[in-house]
């Protein structure tokens, strides 16, 4: 079985799940973080289970967790708002050590920087990648707000972008195949597929300067596909399904 976290209304889920030939269930963020779900860990074990719309499924049972949170949710009005921040903080911990210590493939396996909002977290990501590269990190961008949420982000109109799926390096209209930048991605995708097995980022998209040197902007772990033409799209939801083969 394969779990799917998504808002109705995403785009890849449902192309994602359209790939699915074994069993899903799909849950919003919302519903997920509502419901009761169990989690233990002893030494070597984890054992747990979550409820998606009533239905009991066991942590065993599932063999791949694709995960697209909106990171939208917040405690209901019956907690006190003195209690509101402590109650998100622990969902939040337990959700990504439920994730965290799932056995089966999970697309994206996100840093615990990136559930609390650390903005270091997408900093980290882009100077490791850029090093791997062997491209500068951009330094035109000034540091955000500490109060601003780490939002998800469609195509930049102002950069050359490419996703990456899995193993598959996918262009935009810009970066195509037999790109000098598409060229020096593949020349280092064992590096790269090292760096993805390490972070639990096996889908991303890679904004570059459009300048004459190609400097790593932005590394988006939670692309927004709902501009991208839908055969783009299609590429990649078949790319992740690979993933978990």
């Amino acid at each position: 079985m394969i779990l799917v976290i998504a808002s109705p209304e995403d785009t890849l889920a449902t192309q994602f799940g359209s790939h699915c030939v074994e069993p899903i269930r799909r849950s919003s963020e919302a519903d997920l973080f509502s419901a009761p779900f169990s989690l233990e860990i002893d030494h070597h074990t984890v054992r747990g289970s979550l409820s998606v719309h009533g239905e009991k499924v066991s942590l065993a049972d599932l063999s791949a967790i694709f995960l697209r949170p909106s990171r939208t949710w917040w405690p209901g009005p019956e907690f006190a708002a003195q209690d509101q921040m402590f109650v998100y903080h622990e969902t939040i911990a337990s959700w990504f050590t439920f994730f965290d210590c799932a056995a089966c493939p999970v697309i994206n396996r996100f840093g615990l920087g990136w559930w609390l909002q650390d903005h270091s977290y997408p900093m980290q990501l882009r100077s490791e990648l850029a090093a791997i590269l062997g491209v500068p990190a951009s330094d035109c961008a000034q540091p955000p707000s500490a109060f601003t949420k780490l939002t998800p982000t469609g195509p930049d109109p102002e950069a050359r972008s490419v996703y990456l799926a899995g193993q598959l390096i996918i262009g935009t209209a810009i970066v195509t195949t037999g790109h000098p930048l598409d060229i020096a991605i593949r020349s280092r995708m064992s590096a790269i597929r090292e760096w993805q097995n390490r972070t639990g980022i096996s889908f991303c998209r890679l904004d570059f300067e459009t300048g004459a040197v190609p400097r790593l902007k932005s590394v988006e772990v939670f692309p927004l596909l709902d501009r991208e033409p839908a055969r783009l799209i299609d590429r990649v939801a078949a790319a992740l399904m690979e993933e978990i083969r």
